[in-house]
């Protein structure tokens, strides 16, 4: 799966390419908007995957 962010100029950014069964790190965003793109090769059969968001307080991650 790719997940891109989308600035205030609709321009996508890849934030990160997933795939396997590894869980990966958080993906922190500055944008108001992510798109995830899921591709199959059919080279099998899953239970597919769980994805969470959340809204974070910007203040606490600003730079100082």
């Amino acid at each position: 799966m790719d997940v891109f962010t989308i600035d205030m100029d609709n321009m996508m950014n890849l934030e990160a390419r997933l795939c396997g069964d590894k869980l990966p790190e958080p993906i922190l965003s500055i944008h108001h908007r992510l798109q995830m793109v899921f591709k199959s090769d059919y080279a099998g059969s899953r239970r597919g995957f769980f994805g969470r968001y959340e809204f974070l307080d910007e203040r606490k991650y600003a730079s100082k």
